[in-house]
């Protein structure tokens, strides 16, 4: 019985050691809106190579904007281009599941907010039909996006 509960005590002192403290993960709106900015400037990059006469997209800085319509078709060529870029899809369009769980764990996501981004990136990724990656096709995930984002209260304004 003592050894049991000797084993016990090292088990959770060893899980503690394990276990990161929640003060260390941001807030869920900082995780969006870093990752916003990051795909933001990758999306950049994408127009730049992709749209030379676009040196500003004001569709982009307008992105969550709660007054803005998500309509322009050019906004999902570069969601295509920037999920590529980042490696969050496969080369055959698919969604890369463990790449888009380490790049939210990179932006601090806690273990809840990153689950949740993560089945949002999967289902919209899904109902988009992004595979085929199309600019429509992103344009419907980048609404998707938006929408769950908005509906989940993490929206991190216009910038």
């Amino acid at each position: 019985m003592v050894l049991l509960a000797t084993l016990l005590v090292a088990l959770l002192a060893a899980l503690a050691t394990l276990m990161t403290p929640l003060d260390a993960y941001e807030p869920p709106r900082t995780v969006v809106n870093d990752i916003s900015s990051k795909m933001g400037d990758i999306m950049v990059q994408c127009s730049r190579k992709m749209f030379p006469n676009y040196h500003v997209d004001p569709d982009m800085d307008s992105f969550w904007d709660p007054n803005y319509k998500v309509q322009e078709v050019r906004l999902g060529c570069l969601a295509v281009c920037g999920m590529r870029w980042l490696q969050l899809t496969h080369s055959d369009g698919r969604i890369n599941v463990a790449n888009v769980r380490r790049f939210l764990t990179a932006n601090d996501a806690d273990p809840s907010t990153r689950w949740q981004l993560e089945q949002m990136f999967v289902t919209c990724h899904q109902n988009s039909g992004f595979e085929q990656r199309t600019c429509s096709a992103g344009l419907t995930a980048l609404r998707c996006y938006r929408t769950t984002i908005e509906q989940y209260g993490w929206a991190p304004g216009s910038y």
